[in-house]
């Protein structure tokens, strides 16, 4: 399988306009994730409103993301519903996940490139990517989508696949190995603090898989 994945922003019947400068990831709420302690899988990924914990074990040239956004569900609200292909992804396999209009009216969210992916702990939610210092802005542009259309994402869930996937401005690194466990994909473009987020289990030997 290619390590380099396509990353998908489908607008369909969408226009995109510039609203205004870079976006920076300062400011963040006190509010954290639940803890999923021995919680099963499913009730893992059914979660609790929380902001996540930063990502640890970066390494140099990279600094943890930081994430400073309630991840609410996937909707419907404010007009989106998030979704993903599958609940259960086997490592180096590919997932997509979408962002839909389901409202009957034209909806604006940010860019596409407003997401993470974030694994429950025993201590709640971590977001799994760093960011390049010299990389870290998001120019943000407004995004018109007209009811049935939106964003849609295809990665392959491996180290290497989820870094090359979103390697354009800003560019993310996964920090540590991709393991097996309860995650969500989560987007953040919808609303000033409030992300939609929904979550996925990733199954399989991580060794087999290599970055």
């Amino acid at each position: 399988m290619p390590a380099r994945r396509r990353v998908l922003a489908a607008l369909a019947a969408s226009t995109a306009t510039v609203v205004g400068g870079c976006q920076s990831f300062a400011s963040r709420d006190s509010t954290r994730g639940t803890t999923v302690g021995d919680a099963t899988a499913a009730e893992a990924t059914t979660f609790a409103e929380g902001v996540a914990d930063p990502a640890t074990s970066c390494g140099e040239r990279t600094e943890p993301r930081d994430p400073y956004w309630t991840a609410a569900g996937p909707g419907p609200r404010d007009g989106f519903r998030l979704t993903a292909s599958a609940d259960r992804v086997a490592l180096g396999d590919d997932v997509t996940f979408a962002l839909t209009n389901v409202s009957d009216d034209a909806q604006t969210t940010g860019v596409s490139k407003k997401l993470d992916v974030q694994r429950a702990t025993g201590d709640g939610w971590r977001s799994i990517f760093g960011i390049a210092p010299d990389n870290w802005g998001i120019i943000d542009n407004a995004v018109r989508h007209e009811p049935g259309s939106g964003f849609e994402w295809t990665v392959t869930v491996s180290k290497r696949g989820l870094t090359d996937a979103f390697e354009y401005t800003p560019t993310y690194r996964v920090c540590g190995p991709l393991e097996p466990g309860s995650y969500r994909f989560v987007y953040w473009g919808t609303g000033r603090n409030a992300a939609h987020a929904v979550g996925f289990e990733v199954v399989g030997d991580a060794a087999g898989v290599g970055d």
